[in-house]
């Protein structure tokens, strides 16, 4: 509640507080004010790339496994049986 200067300047505060602290900047790399100020937070952005690169690989790796049963070769109808190209739509 904004009913009094206190918790005003409380709010402020806090808010000042998690942005140079907590809250990471995209033009730091994602780092946080704080941490390009006092030099703490150099090995950051290498973690960054690398927790990106591992998601990347997870989300590949879970996508190869995931099949449709059109795609599945142990339930896959004769090719004759599938509708021809131009019948889907394709060219």
């Amino acid at each position: 509640m904004l009913d009094s200067l206190g918790s005003v300047k409380r709010l402020i505060a806090f808010y000042v507080e998690q942005l140079g602290s907590v809250m990471p900047h995209s033009a730091f790399r994602g780092q946080t004010p704080d941490e390009i100020y006092f030099g703490s937070g150099d090995q950051i952005p290498t973690e960054l790339k690398a927790a990106h690169q591992a998601a990347r690989q997870r989300r590949i790796a879970e996508n190869r496994v995931v099949r449709c049963r059109l795609c599945d070769a142990t339930d896959r109808p004769p090719m004759h049986l599938l509708p021809a190209a131009g019948t889907l739509g394709l060219q």
